[in-house]
């Protein structure tokens, strides 16, 4: 029985063969392919997959779902757009000392509401408190990834990445990263992790400091990761660089939610993969890194050897 992603990959590889040369698009030819990805991505049909792309943008033929492969285990990841949370996850965490006892998050806004106004809002870009909603920012960035963004396997590699598919000006906010709502693990294996962020958890601790040795010090603050392993957003597909083109930033939607979204460092040209560095520890923890950069960190012999 043909899904409502088969029937829209279908109807991708006709429009395909309507247009001819991708490349020699027009501004209704790109308007249409938009509509026919975002119907492919469209929620409500059951799971969503990801399929893998060319330059272009067009899913590759026969239909490709992007694996994520961790250890002897691989799977086809679903999308996620926004967070999930499942109580029963957090049976056993252990709480910051101003949780009080017994308590826990019961809800995703216990987990992620009451954020600090001093950070950037997704929405209007404000340091100040405003008054964006959650909701108004994912109706406006709905589908934002689909329209310059798209996913490739990387040759000779064979792990997939995430690559411009228009001009990306230094900035921008490609995508919210979102998954499941876990707590904080610090024992998970580091392939794991690089499926992972983190947020402060829970209300701000109030008030904010305590005395420590006759010190001010900032309070306890709970964290709870974003686990993309099965699902989570596009921007889950974001490779390690030692010298990336984006970044990961604590955010929030207006007052409502925190959040971690994904940013361009500078301009980023059309086929260019997009990077973040996943950070000391993790790259202390493999055997060589694959960025390929002049000043990688941990290059591999071969890399080396051409030096």
């Amino acid at each position: 029985m043909k899904t409502h992603q088969d029937e829209v990959l279908a109807t991708l590889r006709t429009f395909r063969r309507m247009i001819g040369i991708p490349g020699n698009m027009t501004e209704d030819d790109k308007r249409m392919f938009h509509e026919y990805l975002e119907r492919l991505y469209e929620p409500g049909h059951g799971p969503i997959f990801f399929y893998v792309q060319d330059k272009y943008g067009f899913p590759r033929h026969p239909p490709t779902r992007v694996t994520t492969t961790i250890g002897a285990k691989t799977w086809n990841p679903e999308l996620m757009t926004e967070n999930t949370f499942d109580a029963d996850r957090w049976v056993n965490w252990t709480q910051p000392d101003f949780y009080g006892a017994n308590k826990r998050p019961q809800s995703l806004k216990e987990c992620l509401g009451d954020p600090n106004p001093l950070e950037q809002c997704v929405a209007c870009r404000s340091l100040e408190a405003c008054t964006c909603t959650y909701k108004e920012y994912k109706r406006t960035a709905r589908n934002g990834w689909l329209k310059c963004t798209n996913i490739q396997r990387i040759p000779d590699i064979g792990f997939f990445g995430l690559f411009a598919h228009d001009f990306i000006t230094q900035g921008t906010i490609l995508d919210e990263y979102s998954g499941e709502l876990v707590p904080h693990d610090d024992t998970v294996s580091d392939d794991e992790s690089s499926y992972w962020s983190s947020l402060p958890c829970g209300p701000r601790p109030n008030p904010a400091n305590h005395v420590v040795d006759g010190e001010q010090v900032p309070r306890p603050h709970g964290h709870v990761a974003i686990d993309s392993r099965v699902r989570g957003s596009a921007v889950r597909f974001m490779n390690h660089s030692c010298v990336p083109n984006a970044a990961l930033f604590e955010g929030r939607a207006g007052t409502e939610r925190r959040l971690v979204f994904v940013e361009a460092l500078r301009d980023i040209w059309p086929e260019e993969e997009i990077t973040i560095d996943y950070g000391l520890d993790w790259t202390e923890s493999m055997d060589e890194c694959l960025c390929g950069e002049v000043e990688c960190r941990k290059p591999g012999k071969d890399s080396m050897e051409l030096s």
